[in-house]
């Protein structure tokens, strides 16, 4: 009575990949949502407190001259990417020659300045 070995001339099975196990899938799918999680923790502590009315209103309290020009731009600084309004402030002579001009820029998160001639 012959015997036949059920293994016998094939070659072993070869093992999956993490990627490809249940468990694997299961752990990168948890990762995609930490990292996911993380970034949407971290975009929302850049919230815009300061409106563009507000910066305005802000800016004009820093200069000592009444504008009558104003310009409002939206501009990202720093590795972190803050918002700030850069609100231009100027005056003009009746032939439209700049009298007085300053730039302040305001932290839409806080609402801090920083005044820079122009």
């Amino acid at each position: 009575m012959a015997t036949s070995p059920t293994n016998a001339g094939t070659e072993p099975e070869p093992r999956k990949g993490f990627r490809d196990r249940p468990l694997g899938r299961i752990a990168i799918l948890l990762a995609v949502f930490l990292i996911a999680f993380i970034a949407a923790k971290t975009c929302a502590s850049n919230e815009t407190k300061v409106d563009q009315d507000e910066a305005v209103q802000i800016a004009k309290e820093q200069v000592d001259f009444e504008p009558t020009k104003v310009l409002v731009r939206g501009i990202q600084r720093g590795l972190d990417a803050q918002l700030y309004w850069a609100v231009s402030l100027s005056t003009e002579n009746a032939q439209g020659v700049r009298l007085e001009c300053a730039t302040v820029l305001v932290n839409a998160s806080n609402g801090d300045t920083e005044t820079e001639p122009c």
